[in-house]
């Protein structure tokens, strides 16, 4: 199976877009709230995908366990550990991002070491829809690809006068978006930050010192109150979700002083510990953010204030005010050296580079935490300047 392995700098991220489970086996009962749902073998289905080279991709897969003690076989003694071997089940599986002209599949079970069989028995624009077997353990899936999808290799970040510059060596001819900006989020985002030196009474008279922040991660990373102590901030910017979603606003924090809106909805609360509320956002819709917290001691308070959806990816919340800045579009050619100059490129800033060839497409670093594209220190005051 991996014998055409090669190192791949940017692996493609493949999406399960639709599984249908035959014959659907209940694992536990919910009690019919959408907090506490009916759990089925469906919902414990693991797909991992590797890529091993720009067409081929090694992909185990299972249904994960929860109750380990359960004797599917009850003929059988309960000593016998084969008592409890889950029966294997179908399930129609689609898998998007991927090219679907004449791909090859083949199945393989490593504990019976032997083939077993995939089928398409659909297709789409970018897509696959796969009837295979699925049981506890895991088996494979590989699928080798007519053509590589896209690629970017010898990836290069190197600090210059006027900013930063990249170099990389794309695998296909086609056009490429540069975006750039403070890791993790790696774009532009500008949030106006107000500070009061006290921490009563604050709020009807006028700030005595304001600032612009990228983001509300401030973690080892200069804190939230540097006036403290008797202090407080307010935060505020607009946010613009990309998907009509119920969206989740998540704190990690030392201190509960503090109050977060949406808008006018109030999501947190100063005394409250529920650090985790959702609020259903529309696309493309700017919404008003304002975050405030105060502080009675001496020393840094610190605070990240995540979002993320059901196609949203977890990250600091980020504003759209700055949203048409830090961005490039290059086109590129196969097999040419990509040499591009970026001005005004921060120590701590990341870069991520998006590129599609055809009905697949890809982007590195894949994942916005990875520190490959940053330029250290990747830790530092989130202030601009």
């Amino acid at each position: 199976m991996f014998k055409d392995s090669v190192n791949i700098e940017s692996p493609r991220k493949l999406k399960v877009t639709e599984l249908i489970e035959y014959k659907p086996r209940l694992v536990f009962q919910g009690d019919g709230t959408t907090k506490h749902p009916n759990v089925y073998h469906r919902d414990n289905f693991v797909l991992l995908p590797y890529q091993i080279n720009e067409s081929k991709f090694v992909i185990p897969y299972y249904v994960m366990t929860q109750d380990m003690t359960f004797q599917w076989d009850k003929t059988k003694d309960i000593a016998d550990p084969t008592a409890y071997d889950m029966p294997p089940q179908i399930y129609d599986i689609t898998i998007a991002n991927i090219n679907s002209v004449n791909p090859v599949l083949s199945g393989y079970d490593p504990i019976k070491n032997i083939n077993i069989p995939v089928t398409v028995i659909g297709s789409g624009p970018g897509s696959l829809k796969i009837r295979l077997e699925a049981t506890d353990y895991p088996r494979f899936l590989i699928i080798e690809e007519t053509s590589p999808g896209p690629q970017i290799s010898g990836f290069t970040l190197r600090k210059t006068p006027a900013g930063g510059n990249i170099s990389f060596v794309p695998n296909f001819t086609g056009d490429m978006q540069i975006r750039w900006g403070r890791y993790p989020i790696r774009r532009a985002s500008k949030f106006k930050r107000e500070f009061w030196d006290r921490d009563v009474k604050w709020d009807n008279i006028p700030p005595v010192a304001v600032d612009y922040i990228d983001t509300i991660d401030f973690f080892d990373r200069g804190g939230l109150h540097p006036m403290s102590p008797k202090s407080a901030v307010r935060i505020t910017g607009k946010i613009k979700p990309k998907y009509t979603e119920v969206y989740s606003f998540e704190m990690n924090s030392n201190t509960n002083r503090v109050n977060l809106w949406i808008g006018t909805t109030q999501l947190f609360t100063t005394g409250s510990y529920d650090w985790n509320q959702t609020i259903l956002l529309q696309a493309g819709t700017e919404y008003d953010l304002r975050f405030e917290c105060t502080s009675p001691y001496a020393g840094t308070d610190a605070v990240t204030l995540f979002w993320y959806s059901a196609n949203q990816e977890k990250e600091p919340v980020c504003s759209s005010e700055s949203e048409t800045e830090n961005i490039a579009n290059l086109s590129v050619t196969n097999n040419q050296a990509v040499s591009y100059d970026i001005p005004g490129l921060r120590d701590g800033d990341g870069v991520q580079l998006s590129f599609t060839n055809g009905l697949v497409s890809n982007k590195f670093p894949q994942w916005n935490y990875d520190f490959k594209g940053v330029l250290p220190p990747i830790y530092m005051d989130h202030t601009n300047g």
